[in-house]
């Protein structure tokens, strides 16, 4: 709907598109790591996710209702480079204003 705008309304709604874009990708990614079969599979998708996986992301998307034999074994290994990934994103995100910079401080409302 906002595509066509110009100025804040458009760069707001690039950086909406940008971070959905991710969270499917994320998705994608994950749904790869619960079907693998293959270690070297499911360490190639765990890079990947890892590399775009946001705060919006849960846990249980890549482990799915049973586990699956190489989730089990390696799971937990993984879980730590998502969960950094995730606090990395959050920290850039907290200076940041519908994906922008947020305003200098005599734009924003006081206390």
């Amino acid at each position: 709907m906002l595509k066509d705008e110009h100025g804040f309304l458009q760069r707001a709604h690039q950086g909406a598109k940008y971070a959905m874009e991710r969270h499917q990708w994320s998705r994608h990614w994950a749904a790869q790591m619960r079907t693998a079969t293959d270690p070297v599979d499911l360490w190639r998708y765990t890079v990947l996710l890892s590399k775009i996986v946001d705060g919006r992301f849960k846990a249980s998307e890549v482990e799915g209702r049973i586990p699956s034999p190489l989730m089990k074994r390696f799971g937990t290994t993984l879980n730590n480079q998502i969960r950094n990934r995730i606090r990395k994103w959050k920290n850039k995100r907290d200076s940041k204003l519908f994906g922008m910079d947020v305003p200098n401080k005599v734009f924003l409302p006081g206390d």
